[in-house]
């Protein structure tokens, strides 16, 4: 459901509250390909991702992650299609 005030966005329902738990579960299985992105504060980002591995490593790991994340990811995403109706782009 999509409520507008003032022609700004104030509710936008993409998944229920059991769709978000199944979401929940696949992303949080996948916590060992998780890819620690600070040193002590609890971040952390699933794949390459390129602000990080582009801008801030010298050493340019994006291609490199890309071709062993995104395979995985892609999967994660037929996954999820596949169980609910969700549009994931």
């Amino acid at each position: 459901m999509l409520k507008l005030t003032n022609f700004a966005v104030t509710t936008l329902e993409l998944l229920t509250q059991q769709e978000c738990q199944e979401v929940s579960a696949v992303v949080e299985d996948l916590k060992d390909l998780w890819i620690q992105r600070h040193p002590i504060a609890p971040f952390y980002t699933l794949g390459a991702s390129n602000y990080f591995d582009i801008t801030y490593n010298p050493q340019l790991p994006y291609y490199r992650m890309v071709k062993e994340y995104n395979p995985i990811l892609t999967g994660l995403k037929r996954k999820l299609r596949a169980n609910k109706s969700i549009m994931l782009e």
